[in-house]
């Protein structure tokens, strides 16, 4: 009797065990891991040496250094050098090589980095416009050369009527060879037309 009693209390326990088991489990193999928010992930300002190392009194009511407001931002925004003019990013551009080094100044006056061409992108599309030769043909349609292509070239020929024309060719005695085969041609709609005439499944019986 005791032995049962001990058993059953064993077995009482093991089910809320075995369901805590569970899960802790789903949440280390990450089956109920939450992704992190991305609205709660804020920049932060870079870090920066101080001109010294003496604790500096603070401002009452001045702004804390380190705190990034979304008005610096605005500002930072709207007095960049963005979308400034080109004649001012070119000046920028002088200013920015005044304050390099000469040796970095020659390297790139004997490259020839001063002499670029600011159309260079119109110039190069102008010109491969010209060497294509106003062809449709993409650069993949040229290096897929072995597929071919959809669009129907030349004449199909129609074979029912083809076959009563060598018939009556054969009949009368004639050459084959000398009136063309008819063939279908496409139309504007998407139909064909046949040239000869089809007399359909009755009319082939009186050939």
């Amino acid at each position: 009797m005791t032995n049962k009693t001990s058993i059953l209390l064993a077995l009482l326990f093991t089910v809320p065990a075995l369901g805590g088991c569970t899960t802790q489990e789903s949440n280390v193999f990450g089956e109920d891991k939450r992704a992190p928010d991305e609205f709660a992930v804020y920049s932060r300002a870079p870090l920066s040496l101080p001109p010294d190392f003496g604790l500096r009194p603070p401002k009452p009511g001045a702004e804390r250094p380190q705190t990034l407001t979304p008005r610096n931002d605005a500002r930072e925004a709207l007095l960049s050098n963005a979308g400034v003019p080109p004649a001012t990013a070119a000046q920028t551009a002088a200013q920015a090589e005044l304050n390099q080094s000469p040796g970095i100044i020659a390297l790139l006056t004997n490259a020839g980095a001063d002499q670029a061409n600011p159309d260079i992108r119109s110039l190069v599309n102008n010109e491969t416009a010209a060497l294509s030769g106003g062809n449709d043909e993409s650069f993949a349609d040229n290096i897929l050369f072995w597929k071919q292509t959809t669009g129907l070239k030349g004449a199909v020929i129609d074979p029912a009527v083809e076959e009563r024309r060598m018939r009556r060719k054969q009949a009368s005695g004639d050459v084959i060879e000398e009136t063309p085969a008819p063939s279908i041609q496409r139309q504007g709609g998407g139909g064909s037309s046949r040239d000869g005439e089809d007399k359909g499944f009755w009319g082939s019986l009186f050939d």
